[in-house]
């Protein structure tokens, strides 16, 4: 980073991300459940990942709802680039890793915290079959 002329991590977004990001991390630091705004602290710490100047457009992948970024993870170096991709950090529309998607992927991870399943194949279908029935069959 120090190659490029990086020298803190504020420069890894450009004005308008610093803008929505620094509004959303104060809008959490406000909330009283210290449960709630850990969870939302986790949703915005993964949202940084595709909401930077180093996020980029990834051409070749054809999804619903637009080009996915590829994060300033999904490479082994930090190489900056010469034009970013750019989506809205509260994903009101589409995109992946904006807070939205990441509230969802937390939301659902506690729900199979509290009921933990296994996925099995019936009649050509995918159902969910509780975990504890499969290891111990004859409790149920």
């Amino acid at each position: 980073m120090l190659k490029h002329n990086y020298r803190y991590w504020y420069q890894l977004f450009n004005i308008r991300q610093l803008l929505a990001l620094s509004t959303l991390l104060k809008t959490i630091d406000e909330e009283e459940n210290l449960i709630l705004r850990e969870m939302l602290l986790l949703a915005f710490s993964h949202t940084l990942e595709a909401n930077n100047m180093f996020t980029r457009t990834l051409s070749k992948r054809n999804t619903p709802g637009g080009t996915p970024p590829g994060g300033i993870f999904s490479r082994h170096d930090y190489q900056p680039k010469i034009t970013f991709g750019e989506q809205n950090v509260f994903g009101t529309v589409s995109g992946q890793k904006t807070l939205q998607n990441c509230w969802a992927k937390i939301i659902t991870g506690k729900e199979f915290n509290w009921k933990p399943f296994d996925r099995d194949i019936e009649d050509e279908h995918q159902i969910d079959v509780p975990s504890l029935e499969k290891i111990i069959p004859f409790a149920w």
